[in-house]
This record gives C-alpha cells, structure tokens and sequence, in this order.
C-alpha cells in the first residue's frame, strides 16, 4: 500500500505528464521537422521520455531512500562496459553523493597578521605525481555492440532498452555527448569532437588565498573529472605581511578526505623583492610558480593532450564543459571561458568575467616554458601564430559560455565578512586603488553595508550597483555543493545581512 506521500507523488507524476504531453503538442508542435516521420520520431522519443519520467517518480515516492530502484532494474549495459542501470533514478544520482569529506566553512580566527615570533614555514612538500599508470575509470556506456553513448548524457535504461542513446535534457548528438553549453558555443562548425575511448588527463591550477568553502564546491563539482589540482598559497599576504596556512593546515588535518590525495600543494615562503611597490610581482611568482615549481618539477607521465586549466580560486567551471574536454578529441584551443560574476555572494549579479584558461600541456611546456600565467592572459593571435595544430591539437580560440548559460561561476568576494575585510587589507598593490589602505573602507559595519546593498567599494560616480537575483534555478544559480549544504552556506546562496 503506497503512504500519503506516494499517493501525492503519484498524483504529481499525472499532472506533470498531463503538462509535458499538452506542452509538447501546443507549444513545440512549430519547432518540430517538417516531415511526418521526424515528427512521429520525436513525439515517440518525448513519450518515451515521459514515460520514463513518471515511472520513475512514482517509485521515487513510494519507496525509501535506500530500496529506490528504477523502472528497469535488472542487469547491466550490453556491452559490459558501462554504469549498471541498478538503483538509479537518474545519472545525477550518484555523483550528489560522491563528495568524500564532511563541508566546513572558513575559521575566520586565523586571518590576521603573524608577528616575526609566530611567523609559520611552508611545509617541505615535493612528493611526485606519477601519472604513467592505467586510468581505470570510463565514462561511456554501450548501449549495443556497436553503440557506445556518454553516460551522463543519457536515460540509462531507455537508452539500453533501445539500444540507442536515447539524451537528457542538456546533451545532444547521436551519442549525447555534446553539451548544450557547447552546442551554444562559438567552437567552429568545421571542428567535429569525437568521442575518446580513453578519457584525457586534467589538471586544474589556481592560487589559493582564503577560499575554502569554494575549493570545496570545486572539488565536488569535478570529482572524477579532474586527475590533479595544482595549488599554490604562501606564508605571506600579497602585500608582504606574514599570515596562516589556511589551505595547508585543512590539508594537514585530513578535512578534504580522499580528494586531499589529488592536490599537489606548492607553497612560496618568501615574499619577491620589488613587489611592495609593483604588486604584479608577487603575483606572478604565484601564477608561475604553478608551473616552474608544480608541473615542471613534480608531475610526471603526462600526455602532450592533457588538459592543463588555469582557474583562480573564485572561478569554478561547469562540469558539463570539463567532461565535454575530458571526454573529446579534435577540441581546439585557447578557450576562454565566459562565466556569471557574482559579488559577497551568489545574489549580486555583476559584469560576466570571460578569460583564457585552457591550453594543452605539450602547449604549456614547449612554448610557454612553463610559464603558467601566459595561459590566462596570452592573446588568441599569439596562439595562432605558432601554426594550425600544436601535437596534433588545434590552435584556434573560441568562447563558451553566453547569458543563456555560462561556463561557469566567478563567486567574487563571496566570503563571510571577516574574509572581505581580509581580501582587502592583504591585497597586492597591483590594482589601485587598493581599498585596504583606506581604513573606513575596511571596517566591518560599512562592509556589511555594501553587501545589504550590493554596492562596490568605491563611492559617487565610480561605484556599481550590482543586480539582485534569486533563487529560481537551483541547477544553475550556485554550483549544487552549496544547494546541498545549504543551511551551512546560507550566507553565499541569500543576502545574510537583509
């Protein structure tokens, strides 16, 4: 006997598809292909969908967390290679449960200034990543002998019932490995990605400061994506002062779990001459030393098409883009990715943020040396200008990411207010004008201020009013870390101070 609520989850599932089958003949009926069999085609494939849909609903609801089964529960993928269909509601299912540590939020009583007795050292960390061993893991499934489709871009069990890949909402093509945000790209119509049969290695960089509570969303949002996180922080601020590891002690305490275990720390333990007045400096020794210290040194056994993404801290990519480049051959680069900025959290709207962030990794070390910053701020002309292909791989920039859907989150500021005043009081002096010299501008009452009224630093004519948003689309309003641990992150998702 089905409960209260499997009876209301029933009666949800006949609505929504009483809403879809309406909608799809009303609305969608001009959008459809001319012919009748393309048309039969897709009203069949939609049905299916929805069929699927309210099946699986109605077992969602009349079953416990643990005893969920799907509509089709009963052996694996043809080919043996792939997901078994057992247990899944949908391909999302599994990953919201993979994140391997317990979420912390930032212990704001270790941002201030070290006097010259309590002054800490940089960890003697230089163990080697050897990258020569087999990959294990596969994100394809084969849904015939001679069909294999995206995992994650799929109905499973439609899709092996079929014998076809049979797409969720998001993925397209013939094997639903094409993302939309890449379908909606400027990547030119005469570069077909093809599908690997081994997946690429990634490696994401990113300078760290004091950003824990993204690193973690990112570590969540990439889990098996990313093979190597390369991170660099230092015992002293960008302005010279000495302060705390806060990356290295989270490191050192075991609070990442298992996902500790892919970050290559690097830390500088010396504060660069000159940088007290040109501030730039001290950042460059941070954004190279990923590279001369980090990848020259300490990664070992990579292949010349490894992807090597440089992020800052703040910038999360979409993980619909990362499997798109994990999963692709004949993908050309340097790719700038456009993402939505926000500002104190994810409910000020600033401009879009769009930078260069990807190269491949015979890129970086035959022609940039190493020199890892090139990789965020080198022209597409001077990609370009090395010849067509670089070890096969295509030289020729293009954009993701647009308004209708970015590539991915630029969460500036987005800190409690103990962590703004922090960002600005160590600042480099690399971006005047620096709003930490200003005492006022530092004192929390008036930063709280800022963030009720989501206004920038500076006052009169060169100030900004960002836009406020909400909460409509959790998919695509924060990345699902913060949604899931929602009541932790509070402060990120809504305006704490209104």
């Amino acid at each position: 006997m089905m409960g209260q609520y499997g009876k209301i989850g029933f009666l949800s599932a006949v609505l929504i598809t009483i809403f879809i089958v309406v909608y799809y003949v009303v609305f969608e009926s001009n959008n459809w292909p001319s012919s009748s069999a393309a048309i039969s085609s897709r009203a069949v494939r939609k049905l299916e969908e929805v069929k699927y849909n309210v099946v699986a609903t109605f077992n969602y609801f009349t079953s416990s967390e643990d005893s969920w089964h799907s509509p089709n529960d009963a052996g694996t993928s043809p080919g043996g290679r792939g997901t078994s269909p057992k247990s899944l509601k949908s391909n999302e299912r599994n990953l919201a449960k993979s994140t391997n540590f317990q979420p912390w939020r930032l212990d704001v009583s270790q941002l201030h200034f070290l006097n010259a007795d309590e002054q800490v050292d940089c960890p003697v960390v230089n163990n080697i990543f050897d990258m020569n061993q087999e990959d294990s893991l596969d994100f394809t499934t084969s849904v015939s002998d001679d069909i294999d489709c995206l995992t994650e871009g799929i109905i499973l069990e439609l899709s092996i019932s079929s014998q076809r890949c049979v797409c969720v909402t998001g993925w397209n093509g013939p094997q639903c490995d094409i993302p939309d945000i890449v379908v909606q790209s400027t990547l030119p119509k005469t570069m077909r990605p093809i599908l690997r049969n081994k997946p690429r290695r990634i490696y994401n960089a990113l300078p760290f400061n004091i950003e824990i509570e993204l690193l973690q969303a990112r570590l969540d949002e990439l889990k098996d994506l990313v093979d190597i996180y390369i991170i660099i922080e230092s015992n002293y601020t960008m302005n010279g002062s000495a302060k705390n590891l806060i990356l290295w002690n989270a490191i050192n305490k075991g609070l990442f779990g298992e996902d500790g275990k892919k970050i290559m720390y690097l830390c500088i333990d010396y504060y660069p001459l000159g940088a007290d007045v040109d501030g730039w400096i001290s950042q460059d020794l941070h954004r190279n030393g990923i590279g001369m210290f980090g990848l020259a040194q300490r990664l070992h056994g990579y292949n010349d098409d490894d992807w090597f993404i440089f992020n800052d801290a703040d910038e999360i990519p979409r993980r619909e883009l990362m499997l798109f480049l994990k999963t692709h051959d004949n993908v050309p680069f340097p790719i700038y990715m456009r993402y939505e900025t926000t500002n104190y959290g994810f409910y000020w709207v600033g401009q879009p943020t769009q930078l260069s962030t990807a190269a491949t990794m015979g890129f970086v070390r035959d022609v940039l040396k190493f020199k890892t910053n090139s990789v965020r701020g080198m022209p597409n002309r001077d990609y370009e200008r090395h010849g067509p292909t670089h070890n096969g791989v295509p030289l020729r920039g293009w954009i993701v990411g647009s308004d209708r859907q970015y590539a991915g989150w630029h969460c500036s500021w987005c800190s409690p207010l103990e962590g703004i005043r922090w960002k600005l009081i160590s600042a480099a002096n690399s971006d005047p004008p620096r709003w930490g010299d200003f005492p006022e501008r530092a004192d929390l009452d008036y930063i709280r201020e800022l963030v009720i009224n989501g206004a920038w630093f500076a006052e009169g004519p060169g100030n900004v009013i960002f836009i406020e948003k909400s909460m409509t689309d959790a998919k695509d309003y924060a990345p699902q870390f913060f949604i899931r641990n929602s009541k932790l992150y509070s402060y990120l998702l809504s305006n704490p101070h209104k």
